[in-house]
């Protein structure tokens, strides 16, 4: 009997580990259908991929687009089995830097347009009692970082949002994963990074520091950087095992983050138990506040 092939959507695929992922997904067989907000983008991706791939016009900012996406991949395939939230954007910026607009910009896009879509398919996946939804956060979604605040605080929005949400679709039969990459080669922290239009020159030795590890990792290539390819084998790897994992950190570098960050909360809550235990209710202090003597 021969398999069936996997429907897959991911929001983003002109370029990074959305790329990756999509070439990957094609050269297995499966359907990849990527998201692109730009026509020829779209001509290009389903030139490059061949048979295997559909693009749709989709900005996830927007809710008639990402309606008219997830309705024309359901007209032609009926289902979609994977959904990779994967568009988002990075911003530096120490918060008092940022403006309205530029914080409104990043959480619309990465973490409202990727509740939005994730709403959108939901219902076909609920409908066949099968499914899996998965969420590209960051090591910056574990562990925060001075100049990355405004991108740091939408991959811990899409942490939470998908942590809770594999509890209300685990009884569905739907899995939720999410994914954790450092630092990959992409063009992510180069040319696709947006930067505070208004920096102020007391956050040059924090915000700028980080702007200055950025211009030179991303300058020295593949040698210190994560593979976007071995990160798509990764990702198929997760959505074929019998139990996929709720988070999949890929790259060393974010497992050490993470790993200092575990050690930093455990020294603070061993130093700072005997406060944190301290708020207990005491019963017997209230009992003699209102008079009861016995009880």
């Amino acid at each position: 009997m021969t398999q069936q092939r996997k429907i897959w959507f991911i929001s983003g695929v002109s370029s990074g580990l959305g790329r990756a992922f999509a070439d990957q997904i094609a050269s297995t067989g499966d359907i990849v259908v990527g998201s692109v907000r730009k026509a020829e983008d779209a001509t290009a991706f389903e030139a490059a991929l061949g048979s295997n791939a559909r693009a749709v016009l989709m900005d996830v900012t927007n809710a008639d687009q990402i309606a008219a996406a997830v309705d024309k991949v359901e007209s032609e395939f009926g289902r979609i089995d994977i959904l990779i939230n994967n568009a988002g954007f990075g911003l530096i910026g120490a918060l008092e830097e940022l403006s309205a607009d530029e914080l409104q910009s990043i959480f619309d896009t990465n973490v409202f347009g990727a509740a939005v879509l994730t709403k959108a398919v939901l219902p076909l996946m609920r409908k066949r009692r099968s499914g899996h939804v998965i969420f590209t956060s960051s090591i910056a979604g574990m562990a925060g970082a001075p100049g990355l605040t405004a991108y740091s605080s939408t991959k811990h929005a899409i942490e939470g949002m998908a942590e809770s949400l594999h509890y209300e679709l685990k009884p569905l039969g739907i899995n939720v994963s999410i994914l954790e990459p450092g630092v990959f080669r992409t063009n992510w922290g180069g040319g696709n990074m947006r930067k505070a239009k208004a920096p102020i020159a007391d956050y040059d030795a924090s915000r700028g520091a980080l702007e200055g590890h950025f211009a030179k990792t991303y300058a020295e290539g593949a040698a210190t950087q994560g593979d976007p390819k071995k990160a798509a084998k990764a990702l198929v790897r997760l959505v074929n095992a019998d139990t996929p994992p709720l988070r999949l950190v890929l790259g060393s570098d974010a497992i050490r983050e993470i790993e200092k960050k575990l050690a930093r909360f455990k020294s603070e809550r061993e130093e700072w138990h005997e406060v944190s235990t301290s708020v207990a209710f005491d019963q017997e202090a209230a009992f003699e506040e209102f008079g009861v003597t016995e009880h």
